[in-house]
């Protein structure tokens, strides 16, 4: 068991609750690399797709190949900006994680 000293209090800390947070953590961290894995294969097998309807589309109807190729670039542009946003967070949640553990350390050294 772990004691933090916050605003002059002494605060003890569950080793199992810390074990808890970061498995969660990780478990959180290991679940977004495996959307983003799919992520890539849906994006591969989206370019095939795409090329075959290019093929098909273009000739007969220039319009709705236009169309098509536009939505797939906003959607491709959302899935971007979501890729951004979970970086960030993860910068923001180890930001976190590293001021816990210095306030564990600093607390221990009381």
């Amino acid at each position: 068991m772990s004691q933090i000293n916050q605003g002059g209090k002494q605060m003890k800390l569950d080793d199992t609750v810390m074990v808890q947070f970061f498995g969660e953590l990780i478990e959180s961290y290991r679940q977004q690399i495996m959307d983003q894995e799919e992520a890539r294969e849906l994006s591969k097998k989206e370019k095939k797709f795409l090329a075959d309807l290019r093929k098909e589309l273009e000739l007969s109807n220039p319009q709705a190949y236009r169309m098509v190729t536009e939505l797939f670039g906003c959607m491709l542009d959302i899935s971007q900006i979501k890729q951004e946003q979970l970086y960030i967070q993860g910068i923001k949640d180890g930001i976190r994680i590293r001021k816990l553990v210095k306030e564990i350390e600093e607390g221990e050294e009381c």
